[in-house]
């Protein structure tokens, strides 16, 4: 599944006066999780406080663009729409030789 099978769901005003009620019946997808853990590549040891970005791979009508931030254990996750993402890392902190970088893309 794509990022084209996902298509906005039409809305409709609800206007309520005082003492209204109404019975709004709401559609739920299914989500996924993306997640992952940050590690040196010498040494192994977890990247924490890293700025993890999550795109949505094909342009439509809705785009999706989420951030996180790894804990201290590297660890990160995303619940998403299935589809086609690019994950990407930003070390906010400014480590001398770490570079931001696009590195996997889930499907």
């Amino acid at each position: 599944m794509g990022d084209s099978d996902l298509q906005p769901i039409p809305t409709k005003p609800v206007s309520l006066g005082s003492g209204e009620e109404v019975e709004i019946e709401v559609e739920v997808a299914k989500a996924v999780l993306v997640e992952g853990t940050l590690q040196t590549e010498d040494t192994l040891e977890p990247l924490a406080s890293v700025r993890i970005g999550l795109k949505s791979r094909h342009k439509s009508e809705i785009e999706i663009w989420l951030q996180t931030t790894s804990d201290a254990s590297g660890k990160y996750k995303f619940y998403v729409h299935p589809g086609e993402y690019y994950v990407s890392a930003n070390d906010i902190r400014e480590r001398v030789g770490f570079m931001s970088n696009f590195f996997g893309l889930y499907d």
